[in-house]
């Protein structure tokens, strides 16, 4: 005959529920001392003190670490703005001042060659007039080239390039309340956009007074092309409202300014 089961001396529990009745262990806050914030504030400060200044030239070291197949590629979208829908930074973040500071400083050099050369030309052409009698030995006035030009061209190229991406970038964050934009961007951009002058100012040598206007009127309207559609493409969501009218007015600044540029460039510069 099978004995019925003999109930046990104490109740039996859940294991589950027994484990939920254990006293929990409380959590402590871990209490903040004067001294983390010390901490911090000595962390943040030695991190800002490794940091380049703008007046070191460990501050402009990133800005030329740059590949020559980047800096050929971005002279081909300034050379010819209209056949391409990237900007000249879209490929690569990064803002170079390499090519723009090269750029400025071969048209420097070319304008000084240029002029030279007019130089000679003009004294040749004058040899030849007083050969055929148009001209009297009298009253032949001497071509003459100085080389203060030369002073005189790379102030106002630099003047140039350092002076109006500095107005633009005031204009656009004061006026129109964009902070989205920096001065070196701004000086990348307009040091690129002026790659065709390069190209054109060689052939300034060219013995017709209207070719060579073209040729310089023509590059300019490219690099006017150049900034404006930088800026389009870049300030597109920004540009609304008020800020339309504005932009227009940036854009005959930038027009008056190049103006100004184009014309100093081939009514001195480019001359005997």
């Amino acid at each position: 005959m099978q004995s019925a089961p003999v109930p046990p001396p104490f109740p039996v529990q859940n294991p589950q529920t027994f484990a939920n009745n254990q006293p929990q262990p409380q959590e402590t806050a871990t209490p903040q001392y004067e001294d983390d914030d010390i901490y911090d504030d000595e962390e943040y400060n030695q991190f800002t003190y490794n940091q380049p200044k703008f007046y070191q030239t460990a501050f402009y070291a990133p800005y030329f670490n740059v590949s020559t197949m980047d800096v050929l590629n971005r002279l081909r979208k300034s050379l010819w703005p209209f056949c391409t829908k990237n900007g000249i930074y879209d490929d690569d973040d990064k803002v170079d001042l390499y090519g723009p500071i090269w750029i400025m400083i071969t048209l420097i050099v070319e304008i000084a060659i240029v002029g030279f050369i007019n130089h000679h030309i003009e004294l040749a052409t004058l040899e030849i007039e007083v050969l055929n009698g148009k001209l009297s030995n009298q009253s032949r006035s001497y071509a003459y080239y100085s080389l203060d030009k030369v002073a005189k061209c790379a102030f106002v190229v630099y003047f140039y390039f350092l002076l109006n991406p500095l107005f633009i970038m005031l204009i656009v964050k004061y006026t129109m309340n964009i902070a989205e934009i920096s001065f070196l961007w701004l000086f990348g951009i307009y040091g690129y956009s002026y790659t065709i002058f390069v190209l054109t100012t060689i052939l300034n040598v060219v013995p017709l007074e209207w070719l060579r206007w073209a040729f310089v009127a023509g590059s300019g309207l490219v690099s006017l092309c150049v900034i404006i559609a930088e800026l389009v493409r870049n300030l597109r969501e920004k540009i609304v409202g008020p800020n339309v009218l504005k932009f227009g007015m940036l854009c005959l600044f930038l027009v008056g300014s190049h103006t100004i540029f184009v014309v100093s460039l081939k009514r001195y510069f480019l001359v005997t």
